[in-house]
This record gives structure tokens, C-alpha cells and sequence, in this order.
């Protein structure tokens, strides 16, 4: 999964990237080489930042895993082309919050001025409740990272809006439970194997996961990404743009 450091703010091999808002990001690989390209600070949009956390597992764990630091992602399923944002708002969001020369004021100016894309693409605002929003293009797997939620894009893709609910659930806990982890290394993948069984056990779901990883080829080119901006770019078009959103739309880096 490739993610990104936001500041304060795969499936088997087919996971998607994190990258922090507002930095350069490492190359790593992308969702379906199972690679979590990271970046540094940015800005934080206001979103509700307050997660459940799941049942505690068994303790211990590998030198990366930390079921204190795992959190559960409430809400709806998703649904593709909701056309909450055009594809020039699209393109600001990732200019304001998650390019390198975004800021939390800008950030915070455009989600409250485009409320319903913001909350396609962030997920629930302050004051709202996470539990009868959609899902997000984004998820959040700590207080300072994110990830395209490509696994969501790609359940939308081949018709199963049920798994990408779940597997959002699932994947913002497993990250969460590893987001100290270096997604080079191996104890990354050790990390995510070890929370499936523990922490995030409740969360897991395999034959959503298996659904998903078996149809890699028809929603790789709608939802994957060499890097988190291409991956974001995909995913945000799929699930917050409409119909017509071209899953490319450009934006800052």
C-alpha cells in the first residue's frame, strides 16, 4: 500500500501506496507489488480524526507491530462515479492537501468550501459521524498518514460495493497496526500477517480479499499507481468524480 505522510492530520501483493501530504515521496512499489512508498509532513484536513479502536488481540508482536496504534474505519460502502467532485475540484484537493507546496490553510479553505468532495475524498468532517458517511478515497492509517483507498476503487470495479466496504475496514486496520513499519523491509509484511491474526482478526476478510486479488488485471489500470500521486489521482477520479472524470487528472506533486 503506498502511503504519505500528512503531518498532523496486496491484497495479497495487490496493496495500494501511502505518501505524507505535502512532501516528496520515496519510490516504492506500487499496490500490486504489495509496496508502501512513503513521503513526509503536510497539511491535515479537518476531518474527525477520532478512530475506534478494535478489541485487543494477544500483545507481543513483531518489532513493528503495534495493535495500540491499530484503529477500525466506520462507514457506508462506496459507491463509483458518486460525481461529488468535478475534475477541477479534483485537482485542487491535491494541489491544497496533499501536493508538496500544500498547506493546512489551503487545505482546510477548499474542504470547507467543497464540503461534499472533501468528504468523498477525506472522508467524515468534523462533527459528523464516520459511521453513516461513505467510505473515503483516502484513508487515514495513522494521525499523520494516508493511503489511496485503492482496494475500495478496485471492489468498486468489479461490482462488489460490499468488499469495498470491508476492505476498507480491513486495510486501515492492518496499516494501522503497522504504520511504523518500513514497507521495504520484511518485517512489514510480518507485521500485516501477524496483526490478521490478532488485532485486526475481526476485520480481515478473505473472500473479499480473494475477490479482489483474483480480478487484479480488470482494476489495476482504473486504481493502481506507480506512486501514491498516480494512485490518489485514480482512485479519487473512480470514486468522487463522475462517469466521465478521466482517471488521470493531473495535479501537483
Amino acid at each position: 500500500m503506498v502511503k504519505k505522510i500528512i503531518g498532523s492530520f496486496g491484497v495479497a501483493g495487490a496493496l495500494a501506496l501511502v505518501v505524507g501530504v505535502g512532501c516528496s515521496s520515496t519510490s516504492t512499489p506500487s499496490a500490486a507489488d504489495g509496496g508502501t512508498p512513503t513521503a513526509e509532513a503536510g497539511p491535515t484536513p479537518p476531518v474527525d480524526s477520532g478512530k475506534p479502536k478494535p478489541d485487543g488481540g494477544d500483545g507481543g508482536g513483531g518489532a513493528c507491530y503495534s495493535e495500540n496504534d491499530a484503529f477500525l474505519q466506520e462507514g457506508t460502502p462506496p459507491v463509483k462515479n458518486s460525481g461529488k467532485c468535478s475534475a477541477a475540484q479534483l485537482t485542487e484537493a491535491e494541489a491544497k492537501c496533499i501536493a508538496s507546496t500544500s498547506t493546512e490553510a489551503n487545505c482546510t479553505a477548499f474542504v470547507n468550501a467543497n464540503k461534499d468532495c472533501g468528504r468523498c475524498i477525506f472522508g467524515v468532517l468534523e462533527g459528523e459521524e464516520e459511521k453513516n458517511t461513505p467510505m473515503p478515497a483516502v484513508i487515514f492509517v495513522s494521525e499523520d498518514l494516508i493511503a489511496p483507498n485503492v482496494l475500495a476503487c478496485a471492489a468498486l470495479v468489479i461490482g462488489r460495493p460490499d468488499c469495498a466496504q470491508k476492505l476498507s475496514k480491513q486495510e486501515v486496520c492492518l496499516e494501522s497496526a503497522c504504520a511504523s513499519c518500513d514497507p521495504d523491509d520484511s518485517s512489514y509484511d510480518a507485521c500485516r500477517t501477524e496483526a490478521s491474526a490478532k488485532v485486526c482478526k475481526s476485520e480481515v476478510d478473505a473472500a473479499c480479499t480473494k475477490a479482489v486479488d483474483d480480478a487484479k488485471a480488470q482494476w489495476e489500470p482504473i486504481c493502481d499507481g506507480a506512486d501514491f500521486d498516480a494512485a490518489y489521482r485514480k482512485v479519487a477520479a473512480y470514486m468522487c468524480g463522475g462517469s466521465g472524470t478521466p482517471t488521470d487528472a493531473g495535479g501537483g506533486g
